[in-house]
């Protein structure tokens, strides 16, 4: 008997156990008891006494918060869970509730355009006008070629628009030539636009909570775990909002990329027919070789002063390297005719001493 009342004191102690947590879920208190376990955790390595009189302190301000926000949010009339929400001074409910409004939407749009011109200089100038008209700003240029290397330029732009006037900037630009390429992209960042307001929001409360906390702190031990404490929040903090203005930048203003490429003369797009698109691309590809060839005689022509230059380089060096073979070749020449002589006085010594050798024998006969 006394073993079946434990284990029906155990399971009522587990199912009271159960309940009081789902109640404190219900209630945003499972956030704010997050949020005392942390600052316990974070002064714990401090010692008993400072831990102590932390914890205290935050639970004081915490309780005070509550019933500050409690009557603020019931005089406005707000629900009764928004309200204890708000009393608990949870950053994650705070979240949550922001969540559940209707959010504006953060695009972030991209353009990406090709055109083909005859007007380079012209062009140019109209698309740098077209961007002042619009409010917008440069973010990078480069202009590559010339007549000396290529023959043509090319324009590499990107350009910074306000979002509400990218869709009407883009399509003036239709003036800069023929639109060889175009894409556009957009980009839904809301979600992750709310959350890092959250977050900043979040942080911003705790380091407000800190800051009073570090007032009324009387111990060495506190004071140093809350000021580590503090100079994290601000880290995280400004790590999000410099996040924040990097998204506004990127919702604010369009970014637009443009190509602009100098041709002899432009072929218009086809009508997406098969004979169309055959006959287009014929006429691009004899217009690319006609460009191409058009571009070597020119180098060839400009480049003409160091090709005689080289010839000359080249000439002297081949003179100079026959002279030299032809000097080495001399020099063996008669050291072979040298070596010749040598040996034909060599036999012509031998031949003496036999003649004398023989005329010796004869005469002694």
């Amino acid at each position: 008997m006394k073993t079946m009342k434990r284990q029906t004191n155990k399971n009522l102690l587990v199912v009271s156990l159960v309940l009081m947590l789902v109640c404190g879920l219900l209630t945003g208190c499972a956030a704010s008891e997050m949020r005392n376990e942390s600052a316990r955790d974070s002064v714990s390595s401090a010692g008993g006494s400072g831990m102590q009189s932390y914890n205290m302190n935050y639970s004081i301000k915490q309780s005070e918060q509550s019933e500050e926000s409690k009557s603020v949010e019931m005089s406005e009339g707000a629900s009764d869970e928004e309200a204890l929400d708000e009393g608990n001074g949870s950053s994650l409910n705070n979240a949550n509730s922001d969540n559940g409004k209707n959010l504006a939407q953060k695009i972030i749009k991209r353009y990406d355009y090709r055109y083909e011109t005859e007007h380079f200089d012209d062009a140019y100038e109209y698309l740098k006008g077209q961007i002042v008209t619009y409010n917008g700003y440069i973010s990078s240029s480069e202009i590559t070629g010339s007549n000396y290397s290529s023959g043509y330029r090319t324009l590499y732009l990107t350009a910074r628009i306000p979002a509400e006037s990218s869709e009407a900037f883009v399509s003036d630009m239709g003036q800069l030539g023929v639109v060889v390429r175009q894409s556009e992209s957009a980009e839904d960042v809301t979600l992750q636009y709310s959350d890092t307001e959250s977050r900043i929001e979040s942080l911003k409360i705790e380091q407000d909570n800190l800051n009073k906390l570090l007032e009324q702190a009387d111990s060495l031990e506190t004071i140093i775990a809350l000021q580590d404490r503090l100079t994290e929040v601000r880290y995280e903090l400004e790590s999000y909002q410099s996040k924040k203005k990097l998204y506004d930048n990127l919702i604010s203003y369009s970014t637009i990329d443009i190509t602009l490429e100098e041709v002899n003369y432009t072929v218009e797009q086809d009508d997406g027919t098969f004979l169309s698109r055959i006959a287009k691309g014929l006429e691009r590809s004899l217009r690319d070789i006609g460009e191409g060839l058009i571009g070597f005689v020119e180098w060839f022509i400009i480049n003409v002063p160091y090709f005689i230059l080289w010839g000359i380089i080249i000439f002297v060096i081949v003179r100079v390297v026959r002279v030299l073979r032809k000097r080495r070749r001399d020099k063996k020449m008669k050291k072979q005719q040298l070596k010749e002589e040598q040996l034909k006085a060599k036999v012509a010594t031998l031949n003496n001493v036999e003649n004398v050798q023989v005329g010796t024998e004869e005469k002694q006969k």
